[in-house]
C-alpha cells in the first residue's frame, strides 16, 4: 500500500505498508524543504532518523528489525504528523 501525507506544500509517500524488507520514502515539495523522518518504537524511542530531500527517494532495509507497529514521524518546517508502519 502506497501511503501519502501533506505538509506545507511537501507530499511524503511510502510504500509498502506493511513492510517486510525495504521501506520507501520519497518527498516532492513546491517550497524545496527537505522531510525529516523519525521512525519510532512502541516504547517512544526514535529507532531511525533521515532526511529526504525534494524529489528524492530513501530506502530504508528494516530486515532485521522487530516485527510489529512503530510510528512514522513526518517534519516539515513546523508542520508535523505521525502514521503508523508495521513492519512484518
Amino acid at each position: 500500500t502506497n501511503i501519502s501525507a501533506q505538509l506545507k506544500g511537501t507530499s511524503v509517500k511510502w510504500w509498502p505498508n506493511p513492510v517486510k524488507e525495504y521501506l520507501y520514502v520519497e518527498s516532492s515539495s513546491a517550497n524545496a524543504q527537505a522531510a525529516n523522518i523519525e521512525i519510532i518504537n512502541v516504547f517512544g524511542q526514535k529507532i531511525k532518523t533521515l532526511t529526504v530531500q525534494p524529489g528524492a527517494t530513501a530506502n530504508l532495509s528494516v530486515a532485521n528489525w522487530t516485527l510489529g507497529l512503530y510510528l512514522l514521524k513526518i517534519t516539515n518546517g513546523n508542520s508535523t504528523t505521525t502514521h503508523k508502519l508495521i513492519i512484518e
